[in-house]
């Protein structure tokens, strides 16, 4: 029963004493738990039921719920960037942000009167703070302890600055100074150097810059700017004349991207017309080779094909991307091809969202567009978006291509074991709301969602409660899973083949943690509880390299702490190695592995017993 032992040395002489005293903790043989069982709702699913396990004694359950996730996607807008344009490629990104929100709002009232309804609030957990800030109660570890701080704080202040969006005049400077930029770094025949000491102007720069301004003037929010248009058109006639002299060089190279950037500017008012015979030669190599592509290549090709007359073929094309795809009512439609995507900017995302264009333009009442923006809308769950321009692409893709979703939340009725749940706030945009449960110990309830709105919608149920560590049973969502085994090593440090069940003081061991995820996750923790009869080898936080991905760990008293900036689908196999340094019988501790971003999305492996014998 005792929470701490302090023991006190003293040593003396005639002349002189000194001594120290330390206070040793006792931590109790229980650990507290967290069970999270989240579900999601496909926009046409009117009735939802769900069977709740078994409560734990003395657990505190919680319901989150969100009727209308889509507005979520509204509070990634990148809005105005602060940073001070200093290539070609900063300055037209800064424009495509500013004009991309601006625009949005502009065309949308409704996602304005949403702002604006926001940034009035005082709620410290309101709609515009950073997901990382929220829910502190339903996650196992403070944000304070983890390196994300700044992360957090950044997220806040840009979804604050978005107010600055129904400042026009803010808006006007801003895009005015940017342009300014690159009318600095635009050089003799048109095209824009990367940056202010380049003497030449680059293709590549010039290109992905036109490629941002075609995507606004397809959009309809290219601002109207004498000036910019100007130089787009400038802009244009170098790239036409650099891609030709590359053509008559190579004429059996590919030049698929300057075709499709081209094809955004078929309507500019004077603009110059696309090279005919380079246009032409690309059109008949994707007509005869656009079978054998993958599936990235053929949301371009399709939009190339269907920008020139081959409208019949795109469709086909469309319809051989939907062959590639998995579709479910309660996630949407993916492609699982794209999971190899890079994870340090919204590839596979931003991928997604550029099938979605081709859809939207190609067959705008195709039944495939609500089911993308669906599974786009999902990934907004447990992935901060960030501001980068691939953000405002998504979020362009998703609120352009269908407005049915930009409504208020429908009346929702949510019951649990038989009683209705009366939460005492709900936000009145995605019908977001919490609510603590009282459930019976030791007995099994139906959660019911009755519902009229058409939007996805997802929710979560917790059990938070304490138990021994030995009885602790694994515990895993679909999204999330970890297992937790001890594996002898060697006197020369070899790994053996058998996992560990009895030890011996003095031994070596590698604690090892298999990680399945089967979506995309930022700010995932992994917080593995030490036994007290291990000392780990490695004193010193360090990163650790798996598969590709870089993991934080740090070591704790009593745990081993790990950090993930940003967690891919896949397996994973992490490891990392113990001395065993008591004898006697032990806990070993769980491994919880939780994104605080979402914490609904949580597992932990099973307690379990060590017997450790002394030294030989």
């Amino acid at each position: 029963d005792m929470p701490l032992l302090g023991y006190r040395i003293i040593s003396a002489s005639d002349r002189f004493a000194d001594g120290e005293q330390t206070l040793l903790p006792i931590l109790p043989a229980v650990t507290p738990v967290i069970d999270s069982y989240p579900f999601y709702i496909a926009p046409d699913q009117e009735k939802f039921t769900m069977t709740l396990p078994v409560t734990p004694d003395n657990a505190r359950i919680t319901l989150q719920y969100c009727d209308n996730p889509t507005w979520y996607v509204v509070t990634a807008l990148p809005g105005l960037l602060e940073l001070e344009a200093s290539t070609a490629n900063e300055a037209a990104a800064s424009i495509f942000s500013a004009a991309i929100a601006s625009g949005l709002l502009r065309d949308n009232p409704d996602l304005a009167a949403a702002l604006k309804e926001w940034n009035s609030s005082n709620k410290s957990e309101g709609m515009l703070t950073s997901m990382l800030q929220r829910n502190e109660d339903l996650k196992q570890i403070l944000l304070a302890a983890t390196p994300w701080m700044t992360d957090a704080k950044n997220d806040t202040e840009r979804m604050s600055r978005l107010a600055l969006l129904f400042d026009g005049k803010t808006v006007r400077q801003t895009i005015a100074a940017n342009i300014a930029t690159l009318r600095k770094l635009q050089r003799n025949g048109g095209g824009w150097a990367w940056y202010s000491s380049g003497k030449e102007a680059s293709a590549w720069a010039t290109e992905n810059a036109l490629l941002l301004f075609g995507r606004l003037l397809e959009l309809g929010f290219l601002p109207d700017s004498r000036e910019l248009n100007s130089m787009i058109i400038s802009a244009l006639k170098w790239m036409d004349k650099e891609t030709r002299r590359d053509y008559n060089k190579h004429p059996d190279g590919d030049y698929t991207s300057y075709v499709y950037m081209r094809g955004f500017y078929r309507n500019l008012s004077g603009a110059p017309a696309a090279d005919s015979k380079i246009v032409g030669q690309t059109v008949q190599r994707i007509l005869s080779g656009w079978k054998t592509s993958s599936v990235f290549d053929k949301a371009v090709y399709a939009m190339i094909l269907n920008r020139n007359s081959y409208q019949s073929v795109a469709r086909n094309v469309l319809a051989s991307l939907s062959e590639y795809a998995e579709s479910s009512p309660e996630k949407g439609m993916w492609w699982p091809s794209l999971d190899n995507m890079t994870i340090w900017s919204m590839g596979k995302t931003g991928t997604t969202a550029l099938i979605l264009d081709a859809y939207a333009a190609i067959d705008p009442s195709c039944k495939e567009i609500d089911l993308i923006r669906q599974w786009l809308i999902l990934q907004k769950e447990a992935k901060d978006w960030g501001t980068s321009v691939t953000t405002s692409s998504v979020i362009a893709s998703v609120l352009s291509t269908s407005r049915n979703w930009i409504t208020p939340a429908g009346r929702t009725k949510v019951s649990v074991g038989g009683k209705t749940v009366e939460p005492s706030d709900i936000e009145r945009l995605t019908g977001s709301f919490r609510a603590q449960l009282s459930l019976k110990a030791g007995k099994p309830s139906d959660l019911k969602v009755s519902r009229s709105g058409n939007s996805p919608a997802w929710g979560s149920v917790f059990y938070l409660y304490t138990d021994s560590m030995t009885s602790v049973k694994a515990a895993s969502c679909q999204a999330l899973s970890v297992e937790k085994n001890l594996v002898l090593k060697g006197n020369a440090g070899e790994n053996n083949t058998s996992f560990a069940d009895t030890l011996r003081v003095g031994q070596r061991i590698s604690v090892t943690l298999t990680l399945k995820v089967d979506r995309d996750m930022d700010y995932v923790t992994i917080i593995d509880e030490r036994p007290a009869c291990f000392e780990p080898v490695e004193q010193l936080p360090e990163p650790i390299f798996a598969e590709g991905i870089c993991f934080y760990r740090e070591n704790r008293d009593s745990s081993t702490r790990i950090f993930i900036d940003h967690l891919p689908k896949g397996t994973y196999v992490l490891s990392y190695d113990m001395w065993v340094n008591n004898a006697g019988q032990f806990a070993s501790g769980l491994a919880t592995v939780q994104s605080q971003y979402a914490p609904q999305l949580s597992a932990h492996s099973a307690g379990s017993q060590l017997t450790v014998t002394p030294a030989r």
